[in-house]
């Protein structure tokens, strides 16, 4: 949501609490449902904006109103938990013939939905990024493409299955090794070839010296996908993903509210 959310939130709530005689200072011992619930509020809202909400300072007196802002704010707050839950990692290797490495991408949003190829970033629900790359030549020597991490050049993605199952990227790059055997400027690309009878492949292409096809100097022909945490650790088997604790945890608001509600 921003910076622009809680500034907005606050100028309409104070605007129009204000002119109602709604609001009053706190005592020092005021046990504000304010507070809490601007605590469930901060996971989402960056530091900086912390001046701009003028909630923060005030009570409510009125207790019906109290009770609606409340409410309303838990929710916003446990749908905010949702909507992060659905980030994901996703990590890999490819190999041989001669080029070698790892990769992890950050997937944010619901990218891992059906099967088949899907557009990705720009105006998308689905962000993808590049968060780590290492790359191997001979599988010994590293070309440090450091610089060019994060990488959002991705313009869609192959799903099998609700699985990560391709990337298509654009040219990544250049690292440059100034001398030696591997000396120039090195390209390394994704993509997927895929038919409809789900018969697909996912090379990494490495580049030497320029970008056409004809520099092309090798293609790893395994890449794998698994899920993993921000480092390319694999998850443990029965181990939630982060996101996935906040989902029942947004789950268990929900309940929590409706519960007040019908008791209400």
């Amino acid at each position: 949501m921003g910076e622009a959310w809680p500034k907005m939130m606050s100028e309409i709530l104070t605007a129009w609490c204000s002119s109602r005689n709604f609001w009053e200072k706190p005592s020092n011992n005021s046990n504000s449902c304010t507070r809490l619930v601007w605590l469930l509020l901060v996971v989402r809202l960056p530091h900086s904006a912390l001046a701009d909400f003028t909630f923060w300072e005030y009570d409510v007196a009125d207790k019906t109103l109290r009770k609606v802002l409340a409410r309303a704010l838990v929710a916003t707050a446990f749908a905010a938990l949702a909507t992060t839950a659905q980030a994901v990692f996703v990590s890999g290797v490819f190999d041989p013939p001669d080029v070698s490495g790892t990769h992890t991408f950050d997937l944010e949003g619901p990218c891992l939905t059906g099967s088949g190829p899907r557009a990705v970033n720009d105006d998308t629900n689905c962000a993808v990024t590049l968060t780590r790359l290492t790359v191997l030549l001979d599988h010994s020597f590293p070309l440090n493409f450091s610089s060019f991490i994060p990488y959002t050049g991705i313009d869609s993605i192959l799903v099998i299955g609700g699985q990560l199952a391709g990337v298509h990227t654009g040219l990544i790059g250049a690292a440059t090794v100034s001398e030696g055997t591997y000396a120039g400027s090195w390209w390394i690309q994704y993509y997927y070839n895929f038919s409809t009878d789900f018969v697909f492949e996912d090379p990494v292409s490495l580049f030497h010296n320029c970008t056409d096809p004809s520099c092309v100097v090798d293609t790893a022909a395994v890449v794998t996908f698994f899920p993993s945490d921000a480092n390319g650790n694999p998850l443990p088997n029965g181990v939630p993903e982060p996101g996935s604790l906040l989902l029942v945890a947004s789950a268990l608001g929900a309940g929590w509210l409706a519960r007040r509600r019908v008791a209400a």
